[in-house]
């Protein structure tokens, strides 16, 4: 196409070598040789048999099947329900709370919306960022003490070492036995 790039009739011949797939069959079984009149009519057919503009529209409804995974946190889990939100043009706020709050897991944000029911899908949101923040907060600060504890266990375990090799560089006295001062004693 580079070649000619003022031949529409060259566009249209090879346009079909780029193609694969269902789109290649489609062009070559579905479309009847002679009737594609230009490269505005090729172009056109293929947007509109192809093209994701034309893919049905989601619903408020569909939300209600987003669960959050048992091992999701609850950033990624509200990233998946935005992104299907912006898909759907006529929203229907209650619906859409309600489709939240049912897709997540037993936690304190599911217990902070069964307690306050929350009307509008911005009111959820604000909250959710809450909650996010404080789960965020609760894991780092367990990493830390995670990695502070296991620091704290080598740092022992390095003290209990160098006793070990302390006590037995020292010669036992124990292992001797023990001579008394005054040997006559001993044997009346």
């Amino acid at each position: 196409m580079y070649l000619n790039p003022k031949s529409e009739a060259t566009w249209c011949k090879y346009f079909p070598t780029t193609l694969k797939g269902v789109a290649q069959a489609w062009i070559t079984k579905g479309v009847k040789e002679g009737s594609i009149t230009g490269w505005k009519d090729l172009s056109n057919r293929f947007k509109s048999k192809f093209s994701t503009a034309n893919r049905r529209e989601k619903t408020t409804a569909e939300l209600m099947g987003l669960q959050q995974g048992e091992d999701e946190s609850l950033r990624d889990n509200l990233t998946r329900f935005n992104n299907e939100l912006f898909r759907i043009t006529s929203l229907d706020q209650g619906l859409a709370v309600f489709a939240l709050r049912n897709g997540l897991q037993a936690g304190k944000f599911f217990d902070f919306m069964v307690m306050h029911p929350l009307q509008t899908l911005e009111e959820a949101l604000d909250a959710s960022n809450k909650y996010i923040r404080a789960e965020e907060w609760n894991k780092t600060k367990s990493q830390f003490q995670s990695e502070a504890g296991k620091a704290k266990g080598q740092q022992s375990q390095g003290q209990g070492q160098r006793k070990g090799k302390a006590k037995a560089s020292k010669p036992s006295s124990t292992l001797e036995p023990k001579k008394e001062k005054n040997p006559i004693y001993r044997e009346i």
